[in-house]
């Protein structure tokens, strides 16, 4: 258990480093609530271990020696990120600019219903970080660093993933915790609006720096 112990020390400072993951339960977090967020935690955290599933069976490896497939997985998860952007960047220009009820604050009771349910904010956990082939690509590079050389590849993959979810769903619990208190203080004012212009202009970020490769 050696190895483990080793990934699970290399993949929680890597854990921290923050991403499209990060921002995604942050911004849901400031505009829905903590349940909403955490649901979309559990979703990143699903799509890890499916990344480590997929690393286990060879697929990232397949991933990784078409040039093409890479390309056209990497652009179009990049084209997931920019529409998050966005749909944020959008939805940020309907808040109204004044002091707004808690129910009222730019959205009808029923889209805030909308926002809060649990299932859409799974998937799109799950989407954000399943468009990202880096994820892939980078358990291809570090997983056989970990593998003891009579150890079961896929087994031990699903293994490491596991570990690397469990830590990004706690530290992500955390965020979105955080957040969400924040949310409910800006829950009436005009920041929220502004909240929601600077993720969506960092999705895009995110968006351009995954296209471009980088």
């Amino acid at each position: 258990m050696r190895s483990a112990v080793e990934f699970a020390i290399a993949a929680g400072v890597l854990t921290l480093i923050p991403g499209p993951d990060t921002l995604l339960t942050v911004r849901t977090a400031l505009t829905a609530c903590r349940r909403t967020a955490i649901a979309a935690v559990a979703g990143i955290s699903t799509a890890v271990v499916g990344w480590g599933y997929a690393a286990g069976l060879g697929l990232t490896a397949a991933l990784a020696a078409d040039p093409d497939l890479y390309l056209a997985l990497r652009w179009a998860g990049a084209a997931y990120l920019a529409w998050l952007g966005v749909r944020s960047i959008v939805h940020g220009g309907r808040w109204p600019v004044g002091e707004t009820a808690e129910a009222g604050a730019g959205e009808s009771a029923e889209e805030l219903a909308r926002d809060r349910r649990l299932g859409p904010a799974y998937l799109r956990g799950i989407l954000t970080c399943a468009s990202n082939p880096k994820v892939g690509i980078f358990y291809l590079a570090l997983f056989p660093q970990f593998i003891p050389v009579r150890g079961d590849v896929l087994r031990w993959s699903v293994l490491l993933a596991s570990i690397h979810a469990a830590e990004g769903l706690a530290w992500l619990t955390i965020v979105a915790v955080l957040a969400g208190r924040l949310g409910h203080a800006l829950r009436r004012r005009r920041t929220r609006r502004w909240a929601d212009g600077v993720s969506g202009a960092a999705f895009l970020a995110f968006a351009a720096r995954l296209a471009a490769g980088g």
